[in-house]
């Protein structure tokens, strides 16, 4: 009786791995030939990994916040040759760079305003232009530089290096497919395997992530939480300290170590 219960566990094992092998190959099959929907968001870079899709809906008005320049950029509209009289300055980065707030008040934007206002007429114009993606790290960085970054004739480059994400993010690679942004690594020899696969990759993306935000807004939320209003920039004067995304909290608490003076194990090998 036991050598049967075995033999049917064996059995519905191997038609489990059978079955997920096909899916694996059905999978990677169907990828390569659906093209990417019409409004996908990210468009991928042989040389820099993945820009932002230029026309995306809602990315098409150059007054809107969310405007994507004809580079992939969420920037306004700037040429690649370098416009004449002017000092050009790249910014590069990842998220930073990108900006969580309005274009024009993006701390380069900033800056060259600044600039043009306060340097004698008579002196070149800075221009600016944002070179930076959601999840980039410094190989992206680099392989735009030795592109387009390199067409757009810099006389200087600000690499934009966030100790957090650019240490302890160095093993996750960002991949799109079919237009959509995926991270095929990680900083766990587990999940880094498991990415390996494109089933998998879809399914995180579909239905894991969904769960894990679920489990992380539980994790770092408060009683009072719900009842408390967040800051607005219709009241600047408001003492309420605006809402911090649960998941930002989640991925601090992993990254705060990284500050110590003496980084010890996978911090260690991670700045090598």
């Amino acid at each position: 009786m036991r050598r049967n219960l075995r033999q049917k566990l064996v059995l519905l094992l191997c038609g489990l791995l059978f079955s997920l092998l096909l899916g694996e190959v059905g999978a990677r099959l169907l990828l390569a030939v659906l093209p990417p929907p019409p409004d996908s968001y990210w468009v991928a870079d042989p040389h820099c990994g993945y820009r932002l899709r230029h026309g995306s809906p809602g990315t098409t008005d150059p007054a809107s916040e969310e405007y994507v320049n004809s580079l992939g950029f969420r920037d306004r509209e700037r040429t690649v040759a370098k416009p004449p009289g002017t000092f050009r300055a790249l910014g590069l980065g990842d998220s930073f760079v990108y900006g969580a707030v309005p274009p024009w008040q993006n701390f380069l934007q900033v800056a060259e305003a600044e600039l043009n206002a306060s340097l004698p007429s008579d002196s070149l114009r800075t221009d600016i232009p944002l070179l930076g993606c959601p999840g980039w790290s410094g190989e992206n960085q680099l392989g735009l530089l030795r592109s387009l970054g390199l067409e757009m004739q810099p006389d200087l480059v600000v690499v934009n290096f966030f100790v957090g994400n650019d240490v302890t993010g160095i093993p996750v690679r960002g991949t799109v497919i079919r237009g959509d942004l995926h991270f095929r690594g990680s900083s766990r020899w587990w999940l880094h395997l498991l990415r390996r696969s494109r089933l998998f990759m879809l399914a995180e993306k579909t239905f894991l992530l969904g769960l894990r935000q679920r489990w992380v807004a539980g994790q770092f939320s408060t009683p009072d939480q719900a009842g408390t209003p967040a800051a607005t920039d219709a009241d600047p004067d408001s003492t309420t300290l605006p809402r911090v995304k649960p998941g930002y909290l989640l991925i601090q608490t992993r990254n705060t170590p990284v500050y110590r003076r003496q980084a010890g194990g996978r911090l260690a090998r991670l700045w090598q």
